[in-house]
């Protein structure tokens, strides 16, 4: 009876124990965010970087764990680019942002949640880069406050023509390194001493050719690509 009864105790002994550890509350899950990218569409292939040709689209995709709710995707140029990448607000578990560029280049993506403390957890960094270069193309001239579709970039090589929205078109190079379009000739504001000098950048994924001021001193307006 005696063996009997310490067996007895230690099972009671184990079931109190038990019940202790069954009476308190989880321990919460800790905050995580997720940041992945689909280059080929469909969104059937995550990855932790992606790499894609100039002018096509990426997509990220950020997702919460443990957290409050997302609350953006922040990107930066990190070659090629420039300007500021705009930022995409989120909310909810899950967040998609759709980047571009029309140039070589590469960019860092991020993503960031609230905490439930109040505070704030960030993803891994995804890099996605683009190759080659699409300078090529239809574009639209923002000029004087207004906008003329129609435009025309193609590239051959470093040679460059320059269609404006008049059919008038402009001869030159194009410097990538420089991210500059240098037109000699074609157009009435090109001199033999005053060429024609476009600037070149992809703000935000998007191909925009900033254009010098005319002989008459008033701006020459920008294109951008469509």
């Amino acid at each position: 009876m005696r063996r009997g009864g310490i067996v007895l105790a230690a099972v009671a002994v184990v079931l109190g124990a038990a019940g202790v550890f069954a009476g308190q509350a989880p321990a919460r899950a800790a905050c995580t965010v997720q940041l992945r990218v689909d280059v080929y569409g469909g969104g059937s292939s995550w990855a932790l970087q992606g790499g894609l040709n100039a002018g096509k689209s990426a997509t990220l995709r950020a997702i919460e764990r443990g957290c409050a709710g997302l609350d953006h995707i922040s990107g930066r140029w990190v070659s090629g680019g420039s300007g500021t990448i705009p930022r995409q607000g989120c909310g909810g578990k899950v967040c998609f942002l759709h980047v571009r560029s029309n140039a070589m280049s590469a960019a860092d993506f991020q993503a960031f949640a609230r905490t439930p403390a109040g505070g704030t957890a960030h993803s891994n960094i995804v890099r996605v880069a683009w190759a080659g270069n699409d300078l090529s193309g239809s574009y639209t001239s923002h000029f004087q406050g207004a906008i003329h579709p129609g435009c025309h970039i193609a590239v051959s090589g470093n040679n460059v023509d320059a269609t404006n929205e008049n059919g008038d078109t402009a001869h030159g190079t194009y410097d990538p390194a420089a991210h500059t379009i240098t037109l000699t000739s074609g157009w009435p504001d090109i001199t033999p001493t005053r060429p024609f000098i476009g600037r070149v950048s992809a703000s935000g994924g998007r191909i925009r050719i900033d254009w010098p001021n005319l002989l008459n001193g008033q701006s020459g307006g920008f294109w951008t690509h469509d």
